[in-house]
């Protein structure tokens, strides 16, 4: 099946990846235990990436969790297969068909509660409007922890989820690559910037944002928490992911 994907993400035991086939139909390839690199790995060594099409190998077998109604399981038996790289304004015609921005209303800006309402867990919206991202980086953990989040607007509206929280976190590890080498590049372990000083270091003209609600959380208060699996800018920003350090 021909996959964009549009997300490839970090998870606390492993890589999460999702996208959208030819008739704009999200899918998120998954296994029966957790992804890892190596199982979004091609045969010339490189990882699967965002903006890309991939003959993606999924057997017959839909595996929705709860809400994660998009899951398809992997056909270990073969390889990805790269097929092509969008352009610019094949990414900016894409979001642009797949955003659901007019979801987002006044009366209704809880992402978390607008995908459960449809029973899914993948969206795009925008293009939207940056009002902050901050990026932390704990070195009380070995290797040092990288958190990320951003907080955006649709149409003027907030976006947020439970609790009314408005900077979701980010686990795009193309972005996170990015926030890592800012905080190098300026010798600290915390920036928060605002929306004109993020759009000033990715040099974006717009940007898309894809949300992904987790699966249930572990504890006394589970639940579905949306967050940000995709920083899609027009035009495309740069930046070389460190596999060996994610």
């Amino acid at each position: 099946m021909d996959v964009t994907i549009l997300a490839v993400t970090k998870r606390y035991d492993g890589v999460c990846i999702a996208g959208v086939n030819n008739a704009l139909r999200w899918i998120r390839p998954v296994k029966t235990e957790s992804l890892m690199l190596e199982d979004i790995q091609l045969s010339n060594g490189e990882y699967t990436e965002t903006s890309k099409v991939y003959d993606f190998p999924l057997n017959t077998t839909h595996a929705p969790n709860p809400y994660q109604t998009e899951n398809h399981i992997i056909d270990e038996s073969r390889i990805i297969s790269y097929i092509r790289t969008l352009t610019d304004v094949q990414r900016n015609d894409l979001f642009s068909r797949l955003s659901e921005s007019p979801l987002i209303t006044a009366q209704n800006s809880d992402i978390s509660e607008i995908l459960k309402s449809r029973h899914r867990s993948l969206i795009l919206l925008g293009p939207v409007e940056i009002e902050s991202a901050s990026i932390d980086r704990d070195r009380n953990i070995n290797p040092p922890k990288i958190t990320c989040r951003i907080s955006f607007r649709v149409n003027g509206i907030q976006i947020h989820g439970q609790n009314n929280v408005t900077n979701l976190p980010c686990t795009d590890l193309k972005y996170m690559a990015f926030a890592r080498n800012l905080l190098n590049q300026r010798n600290v372990d915390y920036l928060q910037l605002t929306g004109a000083e993020l759009q000033a270091q990715l040099r974006f003209a717009q940007v898309f944002i894809a949300i992904g609600l987790t699966g249930l959380s572990r504890g006394t208060h589970g639940d579905y928490w949306p967050m940000i699996i995709g920083v899609h800018t027009i035009p495309d920003y740069n930046q070389v992911i460190d596999y060996g350090n994610l």
